[in-house]
């Protein structure tokens, strides 16, 4: 989403549903967490190399 100051707003939605995320809630929502970082700091360093 482009801002009036330039700026762009990134927002993710991720939804997890099923046994295994029941029976691994914690560590399934630290890898999703995790995999989050990566990928937002990976846009961050493209966007900030143009």
């Amino acid at each position: 989403m482009a801002l009036k100051n330039g700026h762009t707003m990134v927002r993710t939605n991720e939804s997890m549903d099923g046994w295994l995320v029941k029976l691994l809630k914690g560590i399934m929502a630290r890898k999703l967490n995790e995999s989050l970082d990566v990928w937002l700091d990976a846009l961050k360093k493209a966007s900030e190399s143009r």
